[in-house]
């Protein structure tokens, strides 16, 4: 199947977190351009820096477009038996199927106060130390992805298992011709409401906290004024905003210069993608670089060279296109990718996304 064309045809992650924000209040730690990384206990190295003496190969770094595997998580402290006055566990996406990394986790005492902090690894991990024994409330989120649970730590300490309350997650999806996100929140396991294609200034965004806008034929005149001052509305007022692939013109017309995309010429076949965000990088456990599977011709590229507030998270190794972007706005935050959850769909693709999805 083929589409037409309508258009014109850990230290080592530290040193490589340039800019870092700061936290605006608990549970909404910085989205993705300024969080700190996400300690993965052994670095195994990142774009342009070799792997360190005797660290590990990471499938798929140096093979991303034959036999590309997820590595195993690799060794960390939350991993070892609970002992005196620990607490460890794991932080989960509402399935329970997939870890959420960059949670912020903080302890807090029956007095309200907060105890201890730290941040889940990659795989979802984390340990906080010396804890007095009694009952306490343990936080934990990354923007819209949040939740607490109540846990009685005992004076040999315990492990928890954490999952994100669905409770706090408004997303609208938008409908597309090739793309379909909600596959993929389906395996995150968060509800969500469904609109037809191309009546974005129809709805009231202001129910939402998350809205998708998935792949679909549209182009610059198909962006109303409406659709424009509704998207506009929405993320300065704090939502999170999700674009994919050909419905690119719902950015380039609603945020002028925000993001510098090409034309709906993307040839069909495989791609190498480096990994240039260290938080997506230790999600995906170390690797440096992933297959990306377009099974379809005429997807829409992005330049290579993109305005300094727009910051790229995966790149085409030889074109040097970025592959997902986002940039600030207002208050709010949005996204975009030039690939999506069709029929092409790898480990590296799905669980970037998932990665992608859970910083909204």
């Amino acid at each position: 199947m083929r589409r037409t064309t309508v258009t014109a045809v850990s230290s080592l992650l530290a040193l490589s977190a340039a800019a870092l924000f700061a936290p605006a209040a608990f549970g909404d730690p910085p989205i993705i351009p300024g969080m700190p990384p996400i300690p993965t206990g052994l670095p195994t190295g990142l774009p342009g820096v070799p792997n360190l003496p005797g660290a590990p190969v990471v499938p798929g770094a140096n093979d991303a477009l034959n036999n590309f595997v997820l590595p195993p998580c690799p060794p960390s402290l939350a991993d070892l038996p609970v002992g005196v006055a620990t607490v460890t566990g794991t932080v989960q996406t509402p399935s329970g199927a997939y870890a959420l990394a960059g949670a912020k986790v903080t302890l807090v005492n029956s007095a309200g106060a907060e105890v201890g902090s730290t941040l889940s690894d990659g795989c979802g991990r984390f340990r906080l130390d010396s804890v007095v024994a009694g009952k306490y409330t343990v936080k934990f989120g990354v923007r819209t992805f949040k939740g607490s649970a109540a846990v009685d730590v005992p004076i040999t300490g315990t492990k928890v298992t954490l999952k994100a309350d669905v409770s706090f997650i408004k997303i609208a999806v938008f409908e597309g011709e090739w793309d379909h996100i909600e596959k993929i929140l389906a395996k995150i396991g968060v509800p969500f409401t469904k609109f037809p294609a191309r009546s974005v200034g129809q709805q009231d965004l202001s129910k939402f906290n998350v809205v998708f806008i998935n792949c679909g034929e549209t182009n610059d005149s198909t962006v109303t004024a409406n659709d424009k001052k509704k998207l506009t509305d929405f993320v300065d007022g704090g939502g999170a905003l999700y674009v994919s692939d050909r419905a690119v013109p719902y950015l380039t017309q609603t945020f002028p210069g925000a993001i510098n995309a090409g034309e709906n010429s993307g040839p069909a076949g495989m791609r190498k993608g480096n990994v240039i965000d260290v938080q997506l990088g230790s999600f995906l456990r170390g690797s440096v670089a992933i297959p990306l599977n377009y099974n379809l011709g005429g997807w829409r590229r992005l330049s290579k060279n993109q305005p300094a507030t727009t910051f790229t998270l995966l790149r085409d190794s030889e074109s040097q296109e970025p592959s997902i972007v986002t940039f600030f706005h207002g208050s709010g935050f949005v996204g975009y990718t030039t690939f999506h959850d069709e029929a092409q769909m790898n480990d590296g693709m799905t669980y970037s996304l998932i990665f992608f999805i859970t910083r909204m």
